[in-house]
């Protein structure tokens, strides 16, 4: 009987070979090993270690420590504090005003004042440098030749003249320009809102523009000493006809002001009207050399006496009598000043 051999490729047998034992496969036991102890895993105690005392934990006490006396808090107390007296509130009162609102005045004069001082290269600056031009051209121009206008030296009777210029032209540009731009650019409310009366306006705006015009003066009186080195000869009347002369320019000024609606308006004021009659009236010339008929037409003009007065105060020499230019320098004033108060007051060209 013969014995059938296996395939090679038969199937590997699970069963142990002759003579071998496999050892027995068991399922892993959580049990320990044989000698060995596994420590015993316990719940994480809250218990102190042994030897160490935790120490205990309680509720925040508002009890205060032990030998320390916390302040006792108490409720806020209206009543004031010892030797401290509190202001006795009470409700606001209306400011009494009385005949003259000088806080609104004050205010209404230092707000444009320091409009004009803030663009000082234009409004001081550049006047100085127009008269100092002027100065230079007209030496240049007689080289050198002793020539006399008025019964002074030119140089005596141009300086005063280029001086007295300045303080005009400055006068009538603090109030005409300011007045333009503000009723064009719709600030002129917060004027015409404010607790002033227009007699309080009117004055403001007028004394603005004189002290606005003495001190371009004195800044062009400094700067034209190198053509005439000589100390006032009446200085009391030298302020006097220049701020008179300024305020009489401002007026005119502010009354171009509240006529035009748009800057070519007030430049052709200015061109037109303010310039002629500056230059035409002894600046650069003595009266004595206009015809008789023209010289009263120019007599009759109050910038005359400003000129006259200016020159007069610098050097001690003038064609007309001192105190007959300041009533007339005065009179031109008031006859502005009402002018311009009846226009404020029923809001020329101000109101729609």
């Amino acid at each position: 009987m013969t014995r059938r051999r296996a395939p090679d490729d038969a199937a590997p047998s699970s069963r142990p070979q002759d003579g071998v034992r496999e050892p027995r496969k068991t399922a892993p036991s959580s049990r320990p090993q044989d000698g060995v102890r596994e420590p015993r895993k316990t719940a994480p105690s809250s218990r102190p270690q042994d030897g160490v005392c935790e120490p205990r934990k309680t509720a925040p006490s508002s009890r205060p420590q032990d030998g320390v006396c916390e302040p006792r808090k108490t409720a806020p107390s209206s009543h004031p504090q010892d030797g401290v007296r509190e202001p006795r509130k009470t409700a606001p009162r209306a400011r009494h005003i009385g005949w003259v609102n000088r806080i609104g005045l004050w205010t209404l004069f230092w707000r444009d004042l320091l409009r004009d001082l803030e663009i000082w290269k234009i409004t001081i600056a550049a006047p100085a440098l127009q008269a100092v031009l002027f100065a230079l051209i007209f030496r240049l121009a007689l080289g050198g030749a002793n020539l006399t206008m008025g019964g002074l030296d030119f140089s005596a009777f141009l300086v005063p003249g280029l001086v007295a210029l300045v303080v005009l032209e400055r006068g009538f540009e603090s109030t005409a320009y300011m007045m333009v731009y503000d009723k064009l650019e719709g600030m002129i409310t917060d004027v015409i809102g404010a607790p002033l009366t227009p007699a309080e306006m009117v004055t403001g705006f007028a004394v603005m523009a004189a002290v606005s015009a003495v001190i371009t003066g004195i800044a062009t009186w400094f700067a034209l000493l190198p053509f005439l080195v000589a100390a006032p000869a009446a200085p009391v009347l030298l302020l006097a006809f220049a701020f008179g002369g300024g305020m009489m320019m401002g007026l005119v000024g502010l009354a171009g002001g509240l006529w035009a609606d748009k800057w070519d308006h007030i430049s052709a004021v200015q061109s037109f009207v303010v310039i002629p009659g500056i230059y035409m009236s002894g600046v650069f010339f003595s009266l004595d050399r206009l015809p008789a008929d023209i010289r009263v037409v120019a007599e009759l003009n109050p910038v005359y006496y400003v000129i006259d007065g200016v020159r007069f105060g610098l050097t001690g020499g003038a064609e007309a009598d001192p105190r007959t230019g300041l009533a007339v320098v005065a009179a031109a004033v008031a006859a502005l000043w009402l002018l311009c108060w009846r226009l404020l007051a029923t809001g020329y060209k101000l109101k729609p």
